[in-house]
């Protein structure tokens, strides 16, 4: 009985150990290296080893670790709620990805995943290739100005600019002083304070140069050392990085600028030749993965903030028309870069377009103290020399983004500043003053600057010169205000099936239009013109109007995850939209929307 009751004993301590094996196994992070088809092509038509080489190493390194390791591929990157699965992603060599991929892994680091990004990501060289290999048309890092400023890459994760890539003969890479974990854990496992990698390959590397925006980004690694290189200028020994850890929005990444996985040996796969730091380097990216992936509170929220005003404005009479001059200044206040168009309209007392200028493409607005921060233009507009005496606005509107290859338009208004100029028959030169906003929007109002923000971009028109801005909003005021935002305009052509309105009906144009976009839908039948905005499907109509993704662990205490529109509201949160009722978390779904918080959630989704 006595050795039967030590047998039972023992199988129970082994079963606790293998429980407690699972349980561990089970909170380990899970992680994803990515096998990119695109980017993997692209490296077997320009005949160099292949970049699922470089990713098979690297699974096979954190396998050794005891990481929970996935080979996953492109098909991942197409959806944002595939990405949120892993806690972490490693990218070797990816630089194919198309626009759909390079967003969703913004999102998702921004969302709070993380990333190793392993040499490659920085650019995208599907500028150089058919579209074959891989459909994306958006304008890429070769289209613009010195390759500092692209359309959709990943310059905002990195929060740096690319500046080149460069080759080095004969290198050495170091680590820096900085007490980051990912060093002091790596010093700590190495016994050693110093660690270094060197290529002395003849022919020597290729290596990418980014330049972060602020101080705030942890260079881990320095270029120390090398013998020659093509570009003499860009990489300054012992200061420009070769490794940088970087917070980003509730997401962490490290980038790395050099080919570290040609100097480790993982499984049977070998280091390359005249290259050194294999232990340094295994070390150094099993701590780099525990650092992206580990649970953590923090976050560097994105603040997008492009500001822009008008000076030296005049307006007179010439001989051969009147002629209206601005000086508009953009810059950009924010922490993330921003890109796009400046022009200058000139309107009539009817809101009617009368002269325009032509749209002048900045190539980036930094969010650094550079001169790229800040951009000075002079406008020119040429009126009618016979002009109707009256009130004129001069509206200078900043444009988010750019049309893509094929034309098609890829922006949003997002800023204005506005002035206006009275002409009388007396005098041959006009007086220039301020546009009047609602007197019943006081400046100690919450949501002031949104609402100015919107009235000068013509986004709410309010109605017997004022706004009401405590008042009630109706779901077809909500529907116009998203569709000028999106710079859409109601189409007659636009129809719905509803028993409540028919065409020709005031407001029809609108409502239908916005169902045809997913900005609203009929309820039971009815489409509800001039009903109250509730906050619940106000979320769907923002959500829906502005293409936002994003995805949370948040939930208020009265939204389920059965409320059909959860996802929406999750979404709006996770961008910073709307926090809801932090004094007691709630969101308050069936609650009324009233003009100024509105006004706010629009400026927050332009923004």
């Amino acid at each position: 009985m006595k050795h039967i009751i030590t047998f039972v004993l023992v199988l129970s301590f082994i079963w606790a150990i293998d429980q407690q094996e699972v349980v561990a196994e089970t909170d380990q992070p899970k992680i994803g290296v990515l096998f990119h088809g695109p980017s993997n092509t692209y490296t077997k038509t320009k005949k160099w080893s292949l970049s699922n080489d470089k990713a098979e190493k690297l699974y096979q390194l954190y396998q050794s670790q005891d990481f929970q390791v996935s080979k996953i591929t492109e098909n991942e990157l197409k959806s944002l709620s595939e990405l949120r699965k892993y806690d972490a992603i490693v990218f070797p060599y990816t630089v194919m990805m198309n626009v759909t991929e390079r967003e969703n892994v913004k999102l998702y680091v921004q969302d709070g995943g993380g990333a190793i990004f392993a040499f490659g990501t920085a650019r995208n060289e599907s500028a150089h290739m058919d579209t074959v290999l891989i459909n994306d048309k958006t304008p890429l890092i070769y289209d613009t100005l010195t390759w500092i400023w692209e359309w959709d890459n990943l310059t905002e994760v990195f929060a740096s600019r690319f500046i080149d890539d460069v080759q080095l003969t004969n290198f050495t890479v170091n680590n820096t002083s900085n007490k980051h974990p990912i060093l002091t854990n790596s010093y700590k496992e190495l016994g050693k304070t110093n660690f270094s990698f060197t290529n002395t390959r003849p022919a020597g590397d290729w290596v990418e140069v980014i330049e972060p925006w602020n101080n705030a980004i942890s260079p881990l690694l320095t270029y120390t050392n090398y013998s020659a290189t093509d570009k003499p200028g860009t990489v300054k020994k012992g200061t420009t990085g070769a490794a940088y850890a970087v917070e980003h929005g509730k997401g962490r990444m490290v980038y790395i600028g050099f080919k570290m996985y040609d100097h480790i040996t993982a499984g049977k796969l070998q280091s390359w030749d005249k290259t050194t730091g294999d232990k340094e380097g295994q070390v150094f990216l099993k701590h780099s993965l525990n650092w992206v992936a580990e649970p953590h509170t923090t976050e560097v929220k994105r603040k997008y903030n492009v500001s822009l005003t008008q000076s030296n404005v005049s307006a007179y009479q010439r001989a051969s028309d009147f002629v209206v001059y601005s000086t508009v200044s953009v810059e950009n206040k924010g922490n993330v870069p921003a890109r796009g168009t400046i022009h200058v309209d000139v309107l009539d007392s009817n809101d009617q377009i009368i002269a325009t200028t032509k749209k002048m493409y900045l190539p980036g607005l930094s969010p650094d103290k550079s001169s790229y921060r800040i951009r000075n233009e002079k406008f020119q507009l040429s009126l009618p020399k016979k002009l109707t005496n009256g009130t004129y606005t001069i509206k200078a509107i900043f444009t988010e983004g750019r049309k893509d290859r094929t034309g098609i338009a890829q922006q949003i208004p997002v800023v204005a500043s506005t002035k206006i100029f009275k002409k009388v028959s007396s005098s041959n030169y006009a007086v220039i003053g301020e546009v009047p906003f609602f007197p019943d929007v006081s400046k100690s109002n919450a949501a002031y600057q949104d609402m100015l923000s919107l009235y000068q971009l013509g986004i709410i028109k309010g109605s017997k010169g004022k706004f009401y801005p405590t008042g009630t909003l109706s779901r077809v005021q909500a529907t116009e205000m998203i569709l000028r935002s999106l710079g859409i305009n109601a189409s007659d052509s636009a129809t719905m099936s509803v028993t409540d309105m028919k065409k020709g009906d005031y407001g029809y144009s609108v409502l239908a239009t916005g169902v045809r976009y997913g900005i609203i839908e009929p309820q039971n039948g009815k489409i509800n013109a001039f009903q109250p905005m509730n906050r619940d499907v106000m979320a769907k109509a923002i959500v829906k109007g502005f293409k936002l993704q994003g995805i949370s662990d948040h939930n208020f205490k009265d939204i389920s995850p059965t409320h059909p529109y959860y996802k929406e509201i999750t979404t709006l949160y996770t961008r910073g939209i709307t926090t809801g009722f932090t004094v007691d978390n709630t969101y308050r779904p069936n609650d009324t929307v009233t003009r100024q918080q509105f006004a706010s959630f629009i400026n927050r989704a332009l923004h």
